[in-house]
């Protein structure tokens, strides 16, 4: 027969195990919010996934466009994505029998990085976009100032007064919200956020070892 002391303590044990499950599966807590975001990285990869032809078509690329493997959506004055073109480049450089397709996704808050990406569109007319994107990535002048006819020039655009033209034409624009509006079907605005066919979405930079490995799975 068990004695009081005994039937205090299972309550108190049931109570701490009722406890505790409330403060795991409330709304916020840690189990919920865990699966959570479970469930938002399937249904983005769904999306990648369905949406892929979308994602590769009309719109430039490094490497050979013919065979996108990685869609990477930049913003040009994102430090991860500097630190990541890095890491592109050495990769690509060693797998040259496949694309990474460059999607525009400049942060909203800041004029210059919209600018940045209108100038890659724009620099994508005259098929010098791998040089404008290299050039964007790589040099930190154009961060400090506005006169883009001087980055044209610098990064060796040829035809300026064109680039500055597309400049203020709206189809660059409206290729930059497009782009925007395709990021949008994946509820994430980070950058760099690259995606794979065969693997979903990946927000955030990789070093090269995990690039390869991450593009590399079946």
């Amino acid at each position: 027969m068990s004695s009081p002391l005994n039937k205090a303590a299972v309550v108190v044990g049931w109570s701490f195990l009722g406890l505790s499950a409330l403060l795991l599966l409330r709304p916020k807590g840690p189990v919920t919010t865990a699966a959570r975001a479970q469930w938002a990285q399937h249904a983005r990869d769904r999306v990648a996934k369905s949406d892929w032809p979308e994602l590769v078509a009309d719109a430039p690329a490094l490497g050979d466009a013919r065979r996108p493997l990685v869609v990477e959506f930049v913003a040009y004055d994102c430090e991860y994505c500097r630190r990541f073109h890095v890491t592109t480049r050495e990769y690509l450089a060693s797998h040259q029998n496949v694309g990474f397709v460059i999607r525009q996704l400049p942060n909203r808050f800041v004029q210059r990085s919209r600018g940045a990406s209108l100038a890659a569109l724009c620099a994508h007319e005259q098929g010098q976009f791998s040089q404008m994107h290299d050039f964007l990535l790589t040099d930190d002048q154009w961060l400090r100032t506005d006169d883009w006819a001087s980055t044209a020039r610098r990064a060796g655009i040829r035809d300026v007064n064109a680039f500055l033209s597309c400049q203020r034409a709206p189809t660059a624009l409206a290729r930059i919200s497009q782009d925007s509006a395709l990021a949008a079907r994946l509820h994430l605005r980070v950058t760099p956020l690259l995606i794979s066919r065969a693997q979903g979405v990946k927000a955030g930079e990789l070093t090269l070892p995990e690039l390869i490995e991450w593009s590399s799975r079946p």
